[in-house]
């Protein structure tokens, strides 16, 4: 078994144990790291200063050692932190000859997530393995799970050391882990279901298309196939939803200004609400920029106006729309709804309120639940995709309610110091032909993608070849090395994942064009072949149309 390919089973396992922790864990945390992600060492590092930090390592066949303290300078922890996020490393000892944990297991990767506040109380969670690693992602998400109840178990250390009288806080803290616990796993298993229905949804938008595109305007078929093409766009509508509240959406930043997006919406906001309701904007002056997604911004707007107008239902009422700047100190963050790690500055605040029926705090405590609602099935993802984007974009959610007295949602983002700007539309597919000579390598682990792209390229008669996994698309690689000239690579595949074949394809041919393909967002993938020349990347679900123009353009060029 290949050393990092973490199963859906296992994910749910170590998910399942985690949540089911009672207080003082202890060892418990690192002992199920090590159990459901086949790493060779756990080290947990608590940082002292901007240059040393207190280690503590296990391993599957010892206990936990003495604390340690090492110089964060040569040390992989040292990227982490100063990514304040994650970092996913291979080649680890070439790269961080200096690390001693790397060389007691002869590690080959390394994947860590920080976790805290610089300014307080910050550190690193971190998994070495002695294997190449796969799916790195994958780990560093179940890993920032782990640090959630990691990070909470030091501070209630440091509580019990001033004395008997922080129990009350230990409480406190421990209902925000399980909260936030629950909100990662949710999400997780949001943003893999919606992955894997990308796929499914490549094979039914693709073969749909094929088939429309053979018949002729008068055939019996051809509204019975446009209705189900309508279906399943609106399937991945859903699955960008579900991507959105595994903060896994994809972002297209920008500087944004909350007012101006807020005018601009002002008729669609009037058009989701009822007659009886009054909507009423209160914008601050000279509001700074906040660097988001204005499409995704928009979304979380009208999510929160169509759900206060919900609680209004026919009753006559008034919808409050205010933007406002907030210094936010670190205790007025940590009892924010979701995240207790953010820095204290100065934050832009959108501010939704309505007059409607309110909320009971049972009901208060599962509104951003994917798929909760108070209303008829079939509804529910709306305030779970507001929760989602809020993360992605570094934020903040304060929700105040109670029965008889409507409800208030406060969302914070970081404010930015740049006028706001537009970032630049992506271009829609050419029309036309592109030429070239040779095969096109598709890259797939699902059967019904490789088929889908193999019909479109082959009617527009390209040459194909395909392979069903990392080991089959290198060998293929490498036996037509030179008659390749476009390879379209999905990112998640077993034995070895794109990222691995990516490098392995562009040193056997240096120059290559690849195209990265993935259900999960531009951003969220490409970080790391940043500096690495991908030709381009396409989103699933994609049709020929999709397909077509994004080969066009980087054959075209």
């Amino acid at each position: 078994m290949s050393v990092g390919v973490v199963s859906p089973d296992a994910v749910q396992r170590l998910l399942r144990a985690l949540t089911a922790l009672g207080e003082e864990a202890g060892d418990e945390v690192p002992a199920l790291l090590l159990q459901h992600t086949g790493a060779r060492r756990v080290v947990v590092g608590q940082c002292e200063g901007l240059a040393r930090v207190v280690l503590s390592r296990w391993g599957p066949a010892e206990s936990a050692r003495q604390p340690e303290v090492r110089a964060l300078h040569g040390s992989p922890h040292a990227k982490v932190l100063k990514t304040g996020r994650y970092a996913c490393i291979r080649g680890l000892q070439e790269r961080f000859p200096q690390d001693a944990c790397a060389r007691e297991v002869a590690a080959q990767a390394y994947v860590g997530v920080a976790f805290g506040e610089v300014s307080t109380s910050c550190g690193v969670l971190g998994l070495y393995y002695d294997e190449p690693l796969t799916h790195a992602r994958k780990v560093a998400r179940l890993l920032s799970v782990a640090a959630l109840r990691v990070h909470a178990d030091l501070r209630y250390q440091r509580a019990r050391a001033h004395g008997p009288g922080d129990g009350a806080q230990h409480g406190g803290l421990e209902a925000k882990l399980q909260h936030a616990q629950k909100l990662e796993s949710l999400a997780l298993l949001a943003g893999g279901i919606a992955h894997d229905f990308n796929n499914l949804l490549v094979g039914i938008l693709g073969n749909v298309a094929l088939a429309l595109s053979e018949l002729d305007e008068e055939s019996p078929l051809l509204p019975v196939l446009e209705d189900a093409q309508g279906s399943a766009r609106r399937a991945a509508e859903l699955t960008k939803q579900m991507l959105a509240y595994s903060g896994r959406g994809r972002f297209v930043l920008s500087y944004v200004d909350l007012n101006t997006l807020l005018e601009e919406t002002r008729g669609l906001l009037h058009s989701a609400m009822p007659k009886t309701a009054r909507l009423e904007l209160d914008l601050a002056e000279e509001l700074p920029t906040v660097r988001a997604d204005p499409g995704q911004l928009r979304q979380v707007i009208v999510n929160l106006v169509s759900n206060a107008a919900d609680a209004l239902g026919e009753n006559s009422g008034r919808i409050s729309v205010r933007t406002s700047t907030h210094e936010a100190d670190s205790e007025y963050l940590a009892s924010s709804y979701y995240d207790d790690s953010l820095p204290a500055g100065r934050y832009v605040c959108l501010e939704v309120t309505d007059t409607g029926a309110g909320m009971d705090a049972a009901t208060t405590a599962k509104i951003f639940d994917p798929f909760f609602t108070t209303k008829f099935t079939g509804r529910g993802l709306g305030l779970a995709a507001v929760l989602g984007i809020v993360r992605g974009h570094h934020g903040a959610v304060r929700v105040d309610s109670a029965v008889g007295r409507g409800s208030s949602f406060r969302l914070l983002f970081p404010a930015a110091d740049a006028p706001a700007r537009v970032a630049s539309p992506s271009e829609p597919p050419e029309s036309g032909t592109f030429t070239g000579t040779g095969y096109i390598l598709i890259a797939d682990d699902e059967e019904t993608v490789r088929n889908v792209a193999q019909r479109v390229l082959t009617q527009r008669g390209h040459r194909v070849l395909v392979a069903e996994d990392g080991i089959d698309a290198v060998e293929k690689f490498r036996a037509h090395a030179g008659a390749i000239m476009l390879v379209l690579l999905d990112l998640t595949m077993p034995g070895i994942g794109g990222e691995q074949v990516f490098r392995e394809l562009t040193r056997i041919q240096p120059g290559v064009p690849v195209i990265l393909t993935s259900g999960y967002s531009e951003q969220d993938v490409t970080a790391s072949f940043a500096s690495e020349g991908l030709a381009g990347f396409l989103q699933k679900p994609w049709g020929p149309d999709e397909l077509l123009g994004s080969l066009r353009r980087v054959l075209g060029s």
